[in-house]
């Protein structure tokens, strides 16, 4: 019994360091980095791979409204951040719920949306939630949204955490646009 949970207790270690190490192995000036996301194309890709997360979870996930963009941020950072929001939105909704996605241009910012129905995040903790080592989560990490901030703000833009027109919360997601 007390193998198994050292066990446990060394794979949940590993998978942490993993993603410290991976946050601080980002470098804006990667070949890899150095592409661009398409939208509605890679973010209907990413919904359509978790489907089952969702799914398993009885929560309905919808793509309201989703412009044709450009952002000049690589497809695993922005995959990366929105799986982080994905993830928080599942985490929070484990016995049902809605998530509504939006994106849309906003002048020349990108701006992509992703709310919950889920009890939300009181006001005086919404700045908190994105530092570094940060969790109410039992388990949690605390690196998921601080480092999906991170990777937002090196591509120029930013993350935040706003009202929900589904009583959750609507985690805000603003990027520079490229020119089609």
């Amino acid at each position: 019994g007390s193998m198994e949970m050292i066990v446990k207790e060394v794979v949940r270690l590993e998978q942490i360091t993993e993603k410290y190490m991976n946050m601080v192995r980002y470098r804006s000036d990667d070949p890899e980095n150095c592409t661009v996301t398409n939208l509605p194309v890679d973010l209907v890709e990413l919904i359509s791979f978790h489907s089952g997360e969702f799914l398993k979870r009885g929560i309905e996930i919808k793509i309201v409204k989703c412009e044709d963009m450009v952002i000049p941020i690589s497809a695993s950072s922005f995959k990366e951040i929105m799986l982080n929001l994905f993830k928080n939105g599942w985490e929070e909704l484990q016995n049902g719920g809605s998530i509504n996605v939006f994106a849309e241009l906003k002048g020349s910012t990108a701006r992509i949306v992703v709310e919950d129905s889920g009890k939300g995040i009181p006001e005086d903790e919404r700045e908190i939630v994105f530092k570094n080592f940060y969790t109410k989560k039992p388990g949690g990490t605390g690196i998921g949204l601080s480092h999906s901030r991170k990777l937002a703000v090196e591509t120029g833009g930013q993350l935040f955490a706003a009202d929900s027109s589904l009583g959750g919360i609507a985690m805000v997601l603003e990027l520079p646009v490229k020119n089609l």
